[in-house]
Order: C-alpha cells, then sequence, then structure tokens
C-alpha cells in the first residue's frame, strides 16, 4: 500500500514510461553500448512478461535460474538468436532496471518499475481478453496486486474507465473502483466526476466490512492501512494525500464512531480515537505546535509509542512489530510517516511542514480531530 506522503509525481506512468525509454534506448545509445534485441520496445516486452509473472506470484527477486527461465519463451518471440543469459546480464549491467540484491538473485531496482511494467502487461492482455471487471474482483485483494491495478486503471481513456466502472457490482468491487477513480489524473473530467456519487453509493453496503474482517483477525497493519483508505477516499482525497485541519473537523460523525466502534471492539476499548483522546487530554490537549507545546507532543508520542525514547522514531513496519502494544497506538496511518520528530509534531498539529523534513503540507493534525467534541474520550490500560 502506500504511506500518506509518499506518493510519487501526479502522472507516475509517464514518470516510469520515461525512466524505462531512458535506460533501454537513449542512454545505452548516447554511451554507444549495443544491446541484444533491435528496439526498446522489444526489450521492454521481455521485461514487461517476466514482471507481471512476478507479481502474479508475488515476487520481489527470484534466482537466477527461474528469471532465465522467465525470459527465454518471451525473447525467443522476439529473437531466436539472442542467449537468455546475454540479455539479463545487459538488464543488469546497462539498463540498471534489473539488479542482483544477492548473489545469483535477481529483482527490479524498484518494486514500481516491476508493477509498472506488470501493468503495462496487464493492458495489452486484457485489451484481448475484455475482462476489466473480473479484474477487481480476483486481485485487488492481494496487496501486492493494487499498485499494478491503480497504474493500469489510470492509463485507460475517460470512454473506457467510465464503463469499466459500470460493470463493477456492488460492495468490495465498488471500494476497489472508488480508489481507481481519485487516482486517475482525469477523474475531475465532465465524463468521470459525475461517476463519484454512484460509486460511493455502491460501496455504502460493505464499505466497513474488511476493516472489520482485519480488526477481527487482529491484522493490525491492514487495518490500519485500510482506516486510511476509507478515511481519505471519505473526504475526497487519493491515497497518499494529507489530510487537512478542515477535513477532520468536518469528517462525517457518524463515519468516525463507527471507525472508532470497530477498533475499540476489536481491541478491548484500547485502541481507537477514543482512546488516544483520553491520553491527548491527559497530555493537555495540545493543538499547535511551538515551544510551549513540544514537550506535550513528545509526551503523547512517547505515551502512544509512536517514537521511542531517545530521540529514534518507530519506522511504520516497526509500529507493528510489538508483543504487548501501548493503549492507544492505533491507528495510526495518517499520522506516523517520514522526516524529523519536528516535522512529525507539525503533522500531529496540523503545521506546515518545512522542505527537508516532509515533502509537502503536513496533516491537518491529531488535535484537530481529538478535539472534535462528538468524540468521546475512553479511559484505556495496557493491554
Amino acid at each position: 500500500m502506500f504511506y500518506p506522503g509518499e506518493k510519487l509525481p501526479h502522472r507516475r506512468t509517464e514518470l516510469y514510461r520515461e525512466i524505462c525509454d531512458l535506460q533501454l534506448g537513449a542512454r545505452p545509445l548516447a554511451k554507444r553500448i549495443h544491446l541484444v534485441l533491435d528496439s526498446p520496445q522489444e526489450r521492454q516486452a521481455v521485461l514487461q512478461a517476466v514482471a507481471l509473472k512476478m507479481v502474479q506470484q508475488n515476487w520481489v527477486q527470484i534466482e537466477r535460474a527461474e528469471m532465465l527461465t522467465l525470459i527465454a519463451p518471451h525473447l525467443r518471440h522476439q529473437d531466436e538468436t539472442v542467449a537468455a543469459a546475454d540479455f539479463l546480464q545487459q538488464m543488469v549491467d546497462v539498463s540498471e532496471l534489473l539488479y542482483e540484491p544477492d548473489t545469483e538473485e535477481y529483482a527490479f531496482s524498484h518494486l514500481s518499475f516491476r508493477n509498472y511494467l506488470a501493468a503495462q502487461q496487464l493492458q495489452q492482455h486484457l485489451r484481448q481478453t475484455s475482462q476489466h471487471s473480473h479484474l477487481f474482483s480476483t486481485v485487488w485483494q492481494e496487496d501486492h496486486w493494487q499498485e499494478t491495478i491503480l497504474l493500469y486503471t489510470s492509463e485507460l481513456k475517460p470512454a473506457a474507465f467510465k464503463t469499466l466502472l459500470h460493470q463493477v457490482n456492488t460492495g468490495a468491487d465498488a471500494l476497489v473502483a472508488l480508489e481507481c477513480w481519485h487516482n486517475h489524473p482525469r477523474h475531475q473530467e465532465a465524463a468521470l466526476i459525475g461517476e463519484l456519487p454512484l460509486l460511493i453509493e455502491a460501496a455504502k453496503t460493505t464499505r466497513y466490512q474488511r476493516l472489520e474482517e482485519y480488526l477481527n483477525a487482529q491484522q493490525w497493519r491492514k487495518a490500519d492501512l485500510e482506516t486510511y483508505f476509507l478515511m481519505i477516499t471519505t473526504v475526497g482525497k487519493p491515497m497518499g494525500a494529507f489530510y487537512s485541519a478542515s477535513d477532520l473537523e468536518t469528517f462525517p460523525c457518524e463515519d468516525l464512531l463507527k471507525i472508532d466502534q470497530l477498533w475499540r471492539d476489536a481491541s478491548g476499548g484500547n485502541f481507537g480515537f477514543s482512546a488516544q483522546k483520553q491520553i491527548w487530554q491527559e497530555c493537555g490537549s495540545p493543538m499547535s505546535y511551538d515551544n510551549d507545546t513540544r514537550s506535550q507532543w513528545e509526551h503523547f508520542g512517547n505515551r502512544v509509542r509512536w517514537y521511542k525514547d531517545g530521540g529514534k522514531r518507530e519506522s511504520y513496519d516497526d509500529l507493528f512489530s510489538f508483543s504487548t502494544y501501548e493503549p492507544g497506538h492505533l491507528p495510526c496511518s495518517g499520522w506516523v510517516f517520514g522526516g524529523t520528530f519536528e516535522g512529525l509534531f507539525l503533522v500531529w498539529s496540523g503545521g506546515r511542514v518545512r522542505s527537508g523534513e516532509i515533502k509537502g503540507v503536513g496533516g491537518g493534525g491529531v488535535g484537530s480531530l481529538l478535539s472534535r467534541p462528538d468524540l468521546p474520550s475512553v479511559k484505556v490500560q495496557r493491554f
């Protein structure tokens, strides 16, 4: 999934396309390096097939023998005289789209390159089979497919994307389509803007089903990211965006209390916004971030274990590695990510984050949410 603040440029597909064109064509040409196969498109076609297979199998890296086996049939389709080992070595040494993380192990140099190339291959396959709607229900629930599907749907023309949206059933598929809508670069155009109310209505019946399933199974990390997805899409923003203060101050009360109740029920009352509110109040109810409130934010961060004593921030993944959790520790996605401690405090308080700490503008802040009078505070005890 995408953590807040980590979103790449608005048209990620254009960025990845330019990188592939550069690494497979312009760069070796400028260096007068002869690559096997005649064109960048042929080289990319082989990598696309490999990438899709890796996404299907949820492989991040694979052994050399397996990689050569994947490459060989697609390479023969392009040029029977080229050896798979020669192609692989050039993709590592020259294109640098592949690399060796370990001896005799290969991976794409960035996971997003793998997902982009897989999306390109998927586009060709689905163009031939017309199985677009089947895409949502079969693979979206798997986390490793999500970026590939978002990249795939973001390249559909508005008319084709609209047709796809009309094929989506109610329930979980509509939630998937809703995220794709938010991430489509042309979703604010007249051809697509009218689809939003229909998608929201279609998704209502099972809007919280996936969150409830994750919570009941104590899959805390998935539940945390699902919470962020539900909240950020409710305020009309795409995954990767920040909350503004007004987003949280006006977030629908019914939805806020529903999410909070699900977290409380699954954790015996120790997780949820109402548990965080009690702790926040005990820390002095800080709102803005300045010299007067810094110690209050530090105390709050320590109490909910969002960072360690001594000035070391917990990474997002580390937040889910404890054998026991502090009260109020979750949910945290939307508040805890990147940057310095001062940057974190600014996000919690809703301040603007300076360049070099966290890119962009910080979130509306924990304070903007926890200060709401319609959100109760609940006394908690350690698990």
